[in-house]
Formats: C-alpha cells, sequence, structure tokens
C-alpha cells in the first residue's frame, strides 16, 4: 500500500518521527532493481555497482533530515520497506505511544555516538564506522587493544546496534543479536 507523507496515519506518524531506515543508521546501503536504475540515476542518487548488484549508499542524499524529497518516485525497495517496529505497531502488537517513545530512546542512542563519527572524520553511515571499528578491535593483539574512547565508543555502537536488531531490524539484518 502507498502512502503519501501528507496522509496523517500512525504508521506515517511513527516513519516521518523516525527515519532510521533513510539516515545510514539501519542500513549501509540500499539495492536497486535492475529495471529502475535508469529511473534512480535520473533523480540523481549516486548509483555504484557492487557484488553484482546496483545500490546506493546510505544515508540517502534524497532524505533531507526528515522525509523523502523524492518520495513519489522513490525506489521499490524503499516503496516496500517496513521496519520491524512499524509492523509491530500496525499489528496492534505495540501502541504507538510506546512505538513513538522506542524510536526517541532509538535517535538518543544515534546522538551520543554521532559526535564520535564526526569528530573523527568518517564519512558515511554510522554502521560503516562501526564496523570498520569492530574489525579493528577483533584484529588487535591483547596487548594493543583500542584507547578508552575508540572503546567507549565500540561499547555505545553495540549498545545501539542490539537496540535496533531488537525493535527495528528483520531477522536477517541484525548486526550483533543472537536469538
Amino acid at each position: 500500500m502507498d502512502r503519501t507523507p501528507a496522509e496523517a496515519s500512525p504508521s506515517n506518524i511513527l516513519c516521518a518521527s523516525c527515519g532510521l531506515c533513510c539516515n545510514g543508521v539501519l542500513f549501509d546501503w540500499v539495492p536497486v532493481a535492475d529495471e529502475e536504475v535508469a529511473q534512480i540515476g535520473r533523480l540523481g542518487f549516486d548509483l555504484a555497482k557492487e557484488d553484482g548488484e546496483t545500490r546506493f549508499s546510505q544515508p540517502c542524499p534524497m532524505f533531507d533530515g526528515c522525509r523523502c524529497t523524492v518520495y513519489a518516485d522513490r525506489p521499490a525497495r524503499c516503496r516496500a520497506y517496513r521496519c520491524e517496529l512499524l509492523k509491530k505497531a500496525e499489528a496492534g502488537e505495540v501502541a504507538f505511544p510506546d512505538a513513538m517513545r522506542l524510536v526517541a530512546e532509538a535517535k538518543a542512542l544515534v546522538d551520543q555516538v554521532r559526535p564520535q563519527t564526526e569528530s573523527n572524520g568518517q564519512a558515511g553511515s554510522l554502521g560503516k564506522r562501526w564496523a570498520i571499528l569492530f574489525k579493528e578491535w577483533q584484529s588487535k593483539p591483547a596487548a594493543g587493544r583500542m584507547d578508552e574512547a575508540e572503546s567507549r565508543f565500540l561499547l555505545q555502537m553495540t549498545a545501539l546496534n542490539r537496540f535496533l536488531d531488537k525493535h527495528f531490524r528483520h531477522e536477517n539484518q541484525r548486526r550483533v543479536m543472537e536469538e
């Protein structure tokens, strides 16, 4: 079902207050179907081919911080996407006020880590920075572990990703949770 941003349904209000699926917090990239490549390219997306798949990097260049600037023409993947929190709210498993609280909590966790990614001059999504740092941590010998700031960031990013895994991501998209 296609909804326009002007509709004031609880689902649209929840999505408009969130944006985590567009701002690079939930995902590092979005795949684009072959039949959409020309249209999406004309909209101004910077498309790349990786592992045989056309995609664009997050944060989405068409997301202005609170809304999609190409909503009517957005990619099919964006049109179809529904996070786990939205699905549960629409099914009545999570009350919309509780869903709004979870969005606010996720955004607060993002706000804790964002200054560290910006101060380190890291471009791209928080997920990319976390993945890079996590791999660095895994590869360091015990005596050469991270400094306190890097360790704090890694812990904060792990807490954020566990929260996102629990409330927002689909089971096959989880980054740290094992159930």
